[in-house]
């Protein structure tokens, strides 16, 4: 998302969590996607990095980086693909571009000749120079690992985008994000500008704007009040970077509106910074928090323990930028943070938690 809220407060990184996302009081941007038939292969290890794309197939993902040999084999989504299909997927997901002539062609010869697997492939794109370039400080890091998550999330005609104003683009966070797919309506809500924090504040959007993937819409309200929208009326929500700006009360109101406002299939994805991780990284310091707006950081049991009260099942467990031995070292710096973007099957162990859930 396109704001500096719950950015990490490591020195000049108080905008990272928000890149790409808009900045204002709490919401961040929530959408209901329609139910997504595809299956997502489990993660074999936490190493493993989840790289999805609506591309050439919607139902394909992307998601083996190295797998577990030690256990029963499992039928991979990828392993549908044709070699120079998985390349080009390759390329879009890690790289966020076409192949170019000659990368497509020794990528393709490592594959057929078998000196890389396909999981190899995915590997040593996401180890290039060219990628590193891109990772070049934790703002951009964080900014591409919550690319990647927004560009996972399944298709919606009816989409709402809790405190999804992006400063920087009228389109919204969850489009600015990379969001691919087209919708009918997109509803953005965020806190009138005078209710927000002075570091978010900016002069209001249109009511409506008219973009490329469809008619989006800008409401302004607090995001735990949904009374203005029907039952069952939303296929995707979204929260990106916001619950956290929101009490625990508001919160767990929030998602008890959430059920109520989701379509029948439809799901509510968000992702929050990691407690774990932003604890470790605020030691010594006297901040409670990572961003002066922040009401709260969750722990991932405790968002867990939410989401069953309000009657919402975890149909998708994820962190984003993978912090290995965090824990551990019990310190954190922003190269730690920066070092290893990505969808991770490991959540307790990255820098941000990010969950898609449905109504059970």
């Amino acid at each position: 998302r396109g704001t500096r809220r719950g950015l990490p407060r490591t020195p000049g990184t108080r905008r990272l969590l928000k890149a790409g996302r808009s900045g204002h009081g709490h919401q961040r941007r929530a959408s209901v996607p329609a139910v997504r038939e595809e299956r997502w292969t489990p993660l074999s290890t936490r190493k493993n990095i989840l790289v999805p794309g609506p591309y050439r197939l919607p139902d394909i993902v992307a998601n083996v980086l190295r797998r577990n040999r030690a256990r029963p084999p499992v039928l991979d989504p990828l392993d549908a693909l044709s070699a120079e299909e998985f390349v080009d997927l390759a390329y879009r997901m890690v790289l966020g571009r076409e192949p170019d002539p000659l990368g497509r062609k020794a990528r393709l010869a490592e594959l057929k000749q078998g000196r890389l697997d396909r999981a190899g492939v995915l590997s040593s794109l996401r180890t290039s120079p060219e990628m590193r370039g891109l990772v070049d400080s934790v703002g951009s890091a964080i900014h591409l690992s919550r690319r990647m998550f927004v560009r996972s999330l399944p298709r919606a005609n009816s989409i709402l985008d809790l405190g999804g104003v992006d400063l920087d683009d009228p389109r919204g966070g969850l489009v600015s994000l990379g969001y691919p797919y087209r919708f009918d309506s997109l509803t953005v809500v965020d806190l009138p500008n005078e209710l927000r924090h002075e570091i978010y504040r900016s002069s209001e959007r249109a009511e409506c704007f008219v973009s490329d993937h469809g008619p989006i819409h800008y409401r302004y309200h607090s995001m735990e009040d949904l009374s203005l929208y029907a039952d069952s009326s939303v296929d995707l929500i979204y929260s990106g970077q916001s619950i956290e700006h929101i009490t625990r009360p508001a919160g767990e109101q929030l998602l008890a509106e959430v059920g109520r406002v989701l379509a029948p299939g439809g799901c509510f994805a968000l992702d929050t910074p990691n407690r774990v991780a932003t604890e470790i990284e605020l030691m010594g310091s006297d901040r409670q928090f990572v961003d002066p707006d922040h009401e709260i950081e969750y722990r991932s049991t405790e968002l867990e323990e939410m989401f069953d009260s309000a009657g919402l099942c975890v149909l998708r467990r994820h962190g984003l930028n993978w912090l290995p031995g965090m824990c551990e070292r019990g310190s954190l710096s922003a190269e730690e943070i920066a070092a290893e973007p990505g969808i991770f099957d490991e959540a307790d162990e990255c820098y941000i938690l990010a969950y898609v859930v449905g109504v059970e």
